[in-house]
């Protein structure tokens, strides 16, 4: 028997972690994608640029910068007319192809950087994109630091900055109300009010004379986010169960409106009406005015909530939520150290990231029940040790991320799409972390989130860490990984030379392994048979198959080969014996398809 045990200790050669699941509260950052206007040229037409303007002359501090696929040789203009808004600063913003204007691709909007000191004076503010109709629409996703606010933009005309009137959402953790009381004592604070299906009440309207309906939010999200308004509550006197409800659109209050119909608008307060509330705990709450309910039009499909006859229709639900101040670091994250790594559950693969958007692959080994201990799960890391990111808050729910390197502290920062390292804390990125219920995390930064990527370029699998603006799945969620220094009497790892079923001897251990085609991934996972034929992952390194054990050896199968009586030859029928369990196995030769490699031990 080749017993080729490694006896170091597992950190020394093969890094084991083990995945924290910490209790780390609410959510709070929305899932955003971008909606983005049909375009005219392809993206095989453009090319990446980066434009600065100077709107108000080289020497002045306001600055525009925009970065982003745009024809070769484009060039911008920017004009300064705030003047002729009441906002903050407003700015009209031109991209020329030549003599023709030009609009960003679908799926490739224009990153904006708009710096004014005037920003710098205003805590809360909102952005608003004004076509050349007039039409005003609302930025949902932008992010601000100091001076500066940033953005994705797939149209161009005038950009208003105001000041946001709406309750802040983006230092908050909400709070679902359950009861008709709720709204009494909360309402005249502000409430959002949203579809249990997630979509959430603006202070828009969209429509025509035929319907007209509140706009919703897009995409869905477990809070209220983005454009998501606070609606305020003024209960009928002598009554429980009867309300006004109105919201704000800058200074203007503007009241929620049915008049017997189908559609759901705002007037002014001589003109408001009475809607009834109900309340089911199972279901949600139902706002009515006569037989007409509030109603997300369409279900997840639609754009707007309007009204509908029909009392028991699903899309009638409501929640309604109100929001209480963050505190700094509400995940209690600030000097804590940790790995990060990408997850998906049932996956016996994750995938750390590493200092400048690398990553390493960690695969998942699941050490034995003993008597003495339950099983325990540890991630082996294939390559160098793992990043070790330290967070700082800088406010509310916003970190930034350090790692110790070669060249001493580093920081993570973000360029274009692609995640680096900066030099000083001023050079790092903001990351606001949302967490979810299952002690995971995303970060994001300027409406992007740190994604996973895996794709195949024909010649296996390339796996990456970067910037993308559309949540896919688990891939924008990552796990903490602790790094707990293992015992002397912890796990040891084992190792075996791969063979062919036509090498083995009789006699000799062995386990047997096989491949199975990840098909969400895109690449093989290995696993050796265990002694009650369950399968337990193990991995490739070189010409060896490496697993972690316990020293119960119930991996190990006793290979023995039976020949003709006559002839002597190999009949390819073979016995497989395990010591643990004290089982026989009996194959045929159909063994070396099902499993076709083998390892003596």
């Amino acid at each position: 028997m080749m017993n080729d045990i490694l006896k170091k200790r597992l950190f020394s050669t093969v890094c084991a972690f083990s995945m924290l699941f910490s209790n780390i509260g609410s959510t709070i950052s929305p899932l955003n994608v971008f909606a983005r206007e049909d375009a005219e040229l392809s993206s095989s037409e453009l090319c990446h640029q980066s434009l600065e303007l100077h709107p108000n002359g080289e020497e002045a501090e306001q600055v525009i910068t925009l970065e982003g696929k745009m024809p070769e040789g484009a060039s911008a203009v920017a004009e300064d007319v705030s003047e002729e808004y009441e906002g903050i600063v407003a700015y009209d913003i031109t991209i020329m192809n030549g003599g023709d204007e030009f609009q960003p691709v679908e799926d490739e909007p224009v990153f904006v950087e708009i710096t004014d000191p005037a920003i710098a004076d205003h805590e809360n503010i909102a952005v608003w994109h004004i076509k050349d109709g007039g039409e005003r629409e609302k930025v949902e996703i932008f992010d601000i630091e100091g001076d500066t606010v940033s953005f994705y933009a797939s149209g161009f005309s005038v950009y208003e900055i105001v000041k946001d009137e709406n309750v802040d959402q983006s230092q908050s953790e909400w709070h679902k109300i359950t009861s008709i009381e709720d709204i009494t004592s909360l309402g005249s604070g502000g409430l959002y009010i949203g579809s249990t299906q997630g979509y959430y009440f603006t202070n828009s309207t969209t429509g025509d004379s035929s319907r007209m309906g509140i706009t919703k939010t897009k995409p869905t999200n477990s809070t209220p986010y983005g454009s998501a308004a606070a609606y305020f509550f003024e209960k009928v006197d002598g009554t429980d169960d009867r309300f006004c409800v109105y919201c704000y659109n800058g200074n203007e209050k503007q009241y929620l409106y049915n008049n017997g119909n189908n559609s759901l608008s705002f007037t002014t307060e001589s003109n408001k009406t009475v809607f009834t509330v109900s309340y089911d705990s199972s279901k949600g709450f139902r706002f009515s005015n006569g037989k007409w309910y509030w109603n997300m039009q369409g279900g997840a499909n639609g754009s707007r909530f309007c009204s509908y006859d029909s009392a028991g229709d699903v899309n009638n639900y409501m929640d309604l939520w109100y929001s209480a101040a963050v505190d700094d670091d509400p995940y209690k994250l600030d000097g804590k150290t940790y790995g990060l790594m990408n997850y998906t559950e049932g996956s016996t693969h994750g995938y750390a990231l590493m200092n400048g958007g690398g990553v390493h692959t960690l695969v998942e080994l699941i050490t034995h029940q003993t008597a003495d201990a339950e099983g325990i799960t540890l991630y082996v890391d294939e390559g160098s040790e793992v990043t070790r990111w330290t967070f700082h808050n800088v406010g509310g729910d916003n970190y930034t991320l350090s790692c110790d390197t070669e060249l001493g502290k580093k920081y993570l920062a973000v360029s274009g799409d692609s995640l680096t390292l900066a030099e000083t804390a001023e050079g790092a990125s903001r990351f606001k972390v949302n967490a979810d219920n299952n002690g995971r995390i995303q970060l994001s930064t300027g409406g992007k989130y740190v994604t996973f990527t895996a794709a195949d370029n024909g010649e296996g699998l390339t796996t990456d860490f970067t910037m993308s603006g559309t949540i896919s799945g688990s891939n924008s969620w990552l796990s903490f990984i602790n790094f707990a220094p293992l015992d002397d009497d912890d796990l040891i790892t084992y190792s075996a030379d791969r063979i062919s079923v036509s090498e083995a001897e009789n006699g000799q251990k062995v386990i047997i392994y096989t491949r199975i085609w990840d098909d969400v991934n895109k690449k093989y996972d290995m696993y050796a048979v265990d002694y009650n034929g369950t399968l337990y992952p193990c991995y490739a390194s070189g010409g060896k198959i490496l697993w972690l054990g316990d020293g119960t050896g119930s991996l190990e199968w006793v290979f023995t080969e039976y020949y003709h009586e006559v002839t002597k030859e190999p009949n390819y029928y073979y016995e497989l014996y395990n010591p643990y369990s004290e089982n026989t196995s009996l194959l045929s030769s159909t063994m070396n398809r099902s499993f076709p490699i083998i390892s003596p031990v």
